[in-house]
C-alpha cells in the first residue's frame, strides 16, 4: 500500500508541475502580445504621424516648386538664374533628362 501512495504522490506531483508550467508559458504569452500590441499601436501612430507630414511637406514643397512669384524673385531681385541640365548633379542617381518640368 505505501508503494501505491508514494506513485500517486509522485504522479500528482508531476501533474501539479505540469500545469504550473502550462500556466507559467500561458502568462508569458499573454504578456509578449500584449508588449508587441502597444508596440504595433505606437508605430501605428507614428506612422500616421509621418504620413501626415510627409502630406504637408509634399504639398508645400510643389507649391514652393511650382510659385512663379518665387522665380520671378530669383531672377530679378537676387539675379539667379535656373542650372543647365550640364550643371545638375544627382546624388540619388536619377538622370535629370526631364525638361520643362517644374
Amino acid at each position: 500500500m505505501d508503494l501505491r501512495v508514494l506513485k500517486a504522490f509522485v504522479l500528482g506531483l508531476l501533474f501539479v508541475c505540469l500545469l504550473t508550467l502550462l500556466g507559467v508559458y500561458h502568462v508569458w504569452r499573454q504578456s509578449n502580445l500584449v508588449e508587441l500590441g502597444t508596440k504595433l499601436g505606437e508605430a501605428s501612430t507614428t506612422l500616421r504621424e509621418v504620413k501626415k507630414q510627409n502630406a504637408l511637406l509634399s504639398g508645400e514643397y510643389h507649391t514652393l516648386r511650382a510659385n512663379p512669384e518665387i522665380i520671378r524673385k530669383a531672377e530679378e531681385k537676387l539675379k539667379m538664374r535656373r542650372p543647365s541640365d550640364r550643371e545638375i548633379f544627382r546624388m540619388d542617381g536619377q538622370t535629370t533628362d526631364k525638361k520643362g518640368e517644374e
